[in-house]
């Protein structure tokens, strides 16, 4: 027996129209359709994979990791505080680091015992405007063991408060020491304030002139 079902609008449709399964779901593809697409679809990966490979063997494209660069930064100790790489300062001086010491500074004692220089040129001059300094010391000098002639004069300057050894050449330091040790002086300076005689021309090499001042005592 036929089942029969309740009538709906799908029965009323006119009977002139020529339209059939309207209310159907639409079909797939038809399949000549299906293979253009994926021959799109592979035309286009063939050529962003050239695109790429191009890109590669030109350089263009690195999928190597970037470098470690931590080398560059300051590293840090154990309590976090960042410490530098050993390096050269910008600012350091050649050589041992040291600059040579400017004229008129005090020379660093030699080593030795500081015993009279027979063979030195030696001067010593009065910086103040007591008479007679000069000649007081130079006798005290003679008594030390200088034998040689000691030349006594006056500083251009009679108002010299501290009382120096000067030596202008390496040769001189050790006389210049010993003479300042005999005369009670403690200061010994390097200097080309000194470096001429009078009457004009070079100084000896080993030539030392004392400077006596204010503070200088015969009793030294």
């Amino acid at each position: 027996m036929r089942e029969r079902y309740p009538h709906d609008r799908f029965d009323n449709a006119p009977k002139n129209s020529k339209r059939v399964g309207a209310h159907r779901a639409a079909g797939a593809l038809p399949p000549r359709r299906l293979g253009w697409l994926v021959a799109i679809i592979a035309v286009v990966a063939l050529v962003l994979a050239g695109i790429i490979y191009i890109a590669v063997q030109n350089g263009r494209i690195d999928f190597t990791p970037p470098a470690n660069t931590s080398s560059a930064q300051p590293s840090t100790d154990p309590d976090g505080n960042a410490t530098e790489e050993p390096g050269t300062d910008e600012g350091a001086t050649p050589g041992n680091g040291e600059s040579e010491a400017p004229s008129n500074e005090p020379s660093t004692p030699p080593t030795g015992d500081l015993k009279a220089d027979p063979t030195a040129v030696v001067y010593v001059l009065n910086g103040t405007t007591t008479t007679g300094l000069s000649a007081g010391a130079a006798a005290n000098l003679k008594k030390d063991g200088w034998t040689q002639q000691i030349n006594v004069g006056n500083a251009s300057s009679r108002t010299v408060r501290e009382s120096a050894v000067y030596y202008h050449a390496a040769a001189g330091e050790q006389a210049a020491r010993a003479l300042a040790s005999n005369l009670g002086i403690s200061k010994v300076l390097k200097s080309n304030e000194f470096a001429t005689v009078k009457g004009g021309g070079a100084a000896p090499v080993n030539q030392v002139v004392a400077v006596l001042g204010a503070d200088y005592s015969a009793s030294n």
